[in-house]
């Protein structure tokens, strides 16, 4: 039964869960199995005990559980029991606690949750926090035993609280309404054609849009299931993530292009031997700059084993818009472009060089392509305009803008934050910078992360790509910030490697070529770890900034 137009319940699958479940990943290479039906039955119970504990309708209840099935039991009883579920990200393994009760705390003063659902390790975190705050809230287990509740309680008019992954500046909430999130799991039902009859694999964090809405909500409501590794495992083993794929025959996942090429660099030779993935339907690529030479790579490695390029779905979106509002259509040809970097301008037309696909497009230099994130998904509406908000022909570079029904209306907090992304007069001003081609959107970068040269715009995450293919590095040991310092135009380049004069001659190079003599140019080198990252491994590129400027972060610099 394919789904249906319009919204997607968000309650409804309590009445039919259908036959379908989580696998969930145990810490022995196995897979434990939750079928829909016993989540839905442990829903109502949990309900109960948070209306008991006195939880009113359109209260908010932050989040702090890391496995899928208590997670979906937790956030759809908070749902049932008429509040509003908050998700919040766990401590990453390792993870400095003081730098991690920064982060909580600030979520839960902008959040201001009447109840916190955290696991039994995360309570003392929780309760500190709150004690710090002053908060009346209180921080329990999730319990799921007892008698049910009867039916849901009145719901509230927000069904989330989702906060920003912080990239920019403090976390802020977005309200997202009942009609933003069941108008939008609708339309992602359909754009990727889900329910009962495929089957998901993710291994992204639960609490934030593409891991929550993508690859956890969206599956539960429409019944389709799914494997669930957490971020941690997926570290430690990405071979048991494809493993979903070529052994367990999933069909659909999602994951940032970073997750790809971290992928490839951990496979061993041997590792596919025996896996099929022709059954490998779709695989939606986002949340970061969508990097031609690895889908390449990505396809060449697998595609004896039965993976085609047409399975890439590229898709932009953000928090601000619910997740996703672009997307490529399954089984075509992926277009790309070659443009010339060194002639964008706000404002101006994109020189295109050279229309391709990814099949045949050489990469060669490894940044120069890029990569189609689609056609507006339905119901969406996006312009690129200029400084004042006039729109720009196709082909002109500009900011990206959105409307539609999955656009939230504000922000929740964040007073510090000073992303670029913004809410003006019903419209969604993201911050991106991106151009439209044949009616396809490409995403360029931030607008706040550039500096503009001599006409053109350059940026961070261009600098990133062109020092990782041409030093031979990880993407997750090379970062970028751009910026004006004393009025001076200033490029530095983070380098998370051992200095090495031949490294950082190279890269002193590289970086002088792309910013010319407008800029001062730098190259610092940090020790492994030490980029500041969001939860879903984005620069903290302001944070990153400031370190940079106190001198607490390089363990050498090179500077010309």
């Amino acid at each position: 039964m394919k789904p249906a137009a319009g919204r997607a319940s968000l309650l409804g699958w309590l009445d039919h869960p259908g036959e379908g479940g989580i696998h969930a990943a145990d810490e022995a290479d196995a897979w434990v199995f939750s079928s829909y039906a016993t989540l839905a039955d442990r829903v109502p119970r949990a309900a109960r005990h948070l209306i008991e504990g006195g939880l009113q309708r359109g209260d908010v209840v932050t989040i702090l559980v890391r496995s899928a099935t208590d997670f979906v039991v937790a956030f759809f009883a908070v749902l049932f029991a008429g509040g509003v579920p908050s998700p919040s990200a766990p401590p990453l393994p390792l993870q400095d606690r003081s730098k991690y009760r920064d982060r909580l705390t600030g979520v839960i003063r902008a959040a201001r949750p009447r109840r916190i659902i955290a696991d039994e390790h995360l309570l003392d975190h929780a309760r500190e926090v709150l004690t710090d705050l002053a908060s009346t809230a209180t921080a329990q287990a999730l319990v799921t035993t007892g008698t049910p509740l009867d039916g849901p309680m009145a719901g509230a008019d927000l069904a989330l609280l989702q906060f920003t992954s912080g990239s920019s500046g403090d976390p802020r909430g977005i309200p997202i309404s009942v009609a933003n999130l069941e108008s939008h799991l609708g339309t992602l039902a359909r754009w990727l054609d889900m329910g009962p009859w495929q089957l998901g694999a993710t291994w992204l964090p639960l609490y934030h849009d593409m891991g929550l809405i993508g690859s956890c909500l969206l599956p539960t409501v429409t019944g389709m299931p799914f494997h669930s590794m957490r971020p941690d495992q997926f570290i430690r083993s990405p071979r048991r993530w494809l493993e979903c794929h070529g052994r367990h025959g999933a069909t659909i996942t999602a994951a940032p292009t970073f997750g790809l090429s971290y992928t490839l660099r951990r496979l061993k030779p041997g590792d596919l031997a025996g896996m099929d993935f022709s059954a490998w339907q779709s695989l939606v690529v986002g949340a970061e700059r969508v990097d031609a030479a690895v889908l390449k790579s990505f396809t060449e490695i697998l595609a004896p084993y039965g993976f085609r390029d047409s399975t890439y779905r590229p898709a932009y979106g953000l928090a601000e818009a619910t997740l996703g509002l672009t997307g490529r259509v399954a089984g075509q040809p992926l277009p790309v472009v070659k443009v010339n970097r060194s002639a964008f301008s706000m404002g101006q037309p994109v020189e295109v060089l050279r229309h391709a696909d990814i099949a045949s497009c050489p990469v060669d230099d490894g940044t120069a392509w890029m990569v189609s994130c689609g056609p507006p998904v339905e119901g969406a509406e996006l312009r690129v305009v200029d400084d004042s908000g006039n729109p720009l022909a196709d082909g002109v570079l500009g900011e990206v803008e959105a409307r539609g029904p999955s656009v939230a209306a504000r922000y929740v907090g964040g007073e510090g934050s000073q992303s670029g992304t913004r809410f003006l007069e019903g419209r969604l001003l993201t911050g991106d910078a991106g151009f439209f081609v044949d009616g396809e959107l490409y995403v360029v970068g931030r607008i706040g992360e550039s500096i503009k040269v001599r006409g053109r715009h350059i940026y961070a995450e261009d600098l990133e790509a062109t020092a990782a293919g041409e030093l031979q590095l990880s993407d997750q040991r090379v970062a970028a910030v751009l910026g004006l310092l004393e009025g001076r135009a200033v490029a530095r380049l983070v380098l998370a490697v051992p200095w090495a004069e031949g490294v950082a001659a190279q890269a002193v190079e590289m970086m002088q070529r792309e910013v010319g003599d407008y800029a001062e140019v730098e190259v610092t080198f940090v020790a492994s770890g030490a980029i500041p990252r969001t939860s879903s491994g984005k620069v903290r590129r302001r944070e990153l900034w400031q370190l940079l400027a106190e001198g607490t972060l390089s363990v050498r610099t090179h500077r010309e």
